[in-house]
């Protein structure tokens, strides 16, 4: 699914000079909700493109966590010029806080659940952009308000990793699978 539906963000990236790159399992069989997950997708990916001026954007996928608590990740990479640290910084700390809210709710609802698996840090892209610290991308960031929802509903956690003049990676890790309860 996510082969088919990333092809035109490789026609929009070629027409400002970039690479988009996709690489993840041909099979990993999840549970989800395909629209949200589009969505997500859509976001991280056109708001990547759209902050990238020279290089590229790689989205990947596959799977992670354990046997315990089987979860799926979906990476969005590019070489832009990073957040600014003053951007980046209560972003961050949303995104932190969301996730650390959606732990507490897990945790709280049921005590006998294994504890969250660590992760390593989502790499970064090398750069091949220059450094525009204040550049306007002429968003509003509604789409990143609208991931992390979207993230919340489907009990995703979104992390951000980011360097100035580097570039930034969106993650977002996925159960594997839904309880009946969960599916509301």
């Amino acid at each position: 699914m996510l082969k088919e539906f990333c092809e035109p963000f490789r026609t929009l990236a070629a027409q400002r000079n970039l690479f988009f790159h996709t690489d993840g399992a041909e099979q990993l069989l999840v549970d989800g909700d395909l629209v949200k997950i589009q969505r997500i997708t859509q976001n991280l990916v056109t708001n990547a493109i759209k902050a990238t001026e020279r290089g590229g954007v790689r989205l990947t996928w596959g799977d992670c966590g354990t046997a315990d608590r089987p979860q799926w990740v979906l990476c969005v990479q590019d070489t832009g010029s990073g957040l600014d640290p003053a951007t980046a910084a209560p972003l961050e700390q949303a995104l932190k806080r969301a996730t650390d809210e959606a732990s507490e709710v897990e945790h709280s609802a049921g005590a006998n659940r294994p504890t969250e698996p660590e992760l390593a840090p989502a790499p970064t892209l090398a750069s091949r952009s220059a450094h525009h610290s204040n550049r306007d991308l002429g968003g509003e960031g509604i789409g990143l308000s609208i991931v992390k929802r979207l993230c919340e509903l489907l009990d995703a956690s979104l992390e951000l990793e980011t360097s100035t003049g580097e570039g930034t990676t969106f993650r977002v890790v996925f159960p594997r699978h839904y309880r009946n309860e969960d599916r509301g």
